[in-house]
């Protein structure tokens, strides 16, 4: 696929991969749980529609044999064209299929330590996200696998929810980024994926 100017191979590269965790928070945060089915079989689909109408590749050629067309979104294209896109966001695939994995564990955060106690929720999200190596949006879709687990297990125990009060939403970690308090069940789930004590992520209340 060619880049188009003057945008660089290295800038489009790393806006399809912020495109991955943007469709997949998305995702998450209406009606849909993110599955592993899903993230291979349409993810790069919207990635690509979304480059191609953007502007920000060139309009590839268009299969020479109907029998060597593949579906990209609302696209067909080449084994070449395709496998080029795939090797662009690869890295977001793995990880997102990691997220997504049904019978894996929540991703491992790190544990907890005695500098937590001495920052206040904000000092105390960006320095574990740091340490994490991680987007805002990524730590939201790795707060929402936590958060489903919850809720599943409140399920279990009797607790009903609506769909709308088990997904976790991206605006929760800005909400406590400005110094404001979230919901007790996102805050947890944000705790549990950063691993920190609950009160850690908590503002003293006025």
């Amino acid at each position: 696929m060619d880049v188009k100017p003057p945008l660089t191979h290295s800038i489009v590269s790393r806006s399809l991969n912020a495109a991955c965790y943007a469709f997949a928070s998305v995702l998450t945060e209406g009606e849909t749980d993110l599955t592993t089915e899903w993230v291979d079989n349409y993810l790069p689909g919207l990635v690509f529609t979304l480059a191609l109408e953007s502007g920000w590749i060139a309009e590839p050629s268009a299969p020479f044999l109907v029998s060597e067309a593949l579906p990209l979104g609302e696209y067909f294209v080449t084994k070449q064209d395709r496998d080029e896109l795939i090797g662009m966001i690869s890295a977001s695939l793995v990880d997102l299929r990691a997220i997504a994995g049904e019978d894996e564990p929540p991703p491992k955060a790190i544990a907890p330590t005695r500098t937590d106690a001495k920052e206040n929720p904000e000092q105390l999200l960006r320095r574990r996200k740091k340490e994490m190596g991680v987007s805002w949006t990524k730590l939201s879709l790795i707060a929402s696998k936590h958060r489903k687990a919850q809720a599943e297990a409140d399920v279990k125990a009797g607790i009903v929810y609506s769909r709308a009060n088990t997904s976790f939403k991206v605006d929760t970690i800005y909400r406590i980024l400005k110094g404001r308090n979230a919901t007790p069940e996102n805050t947890k789930a944000l705790a549990a994926a950063i691993g920190c004590d609950y009160a850690a992520l908590c503002w003293p209340e006025e």
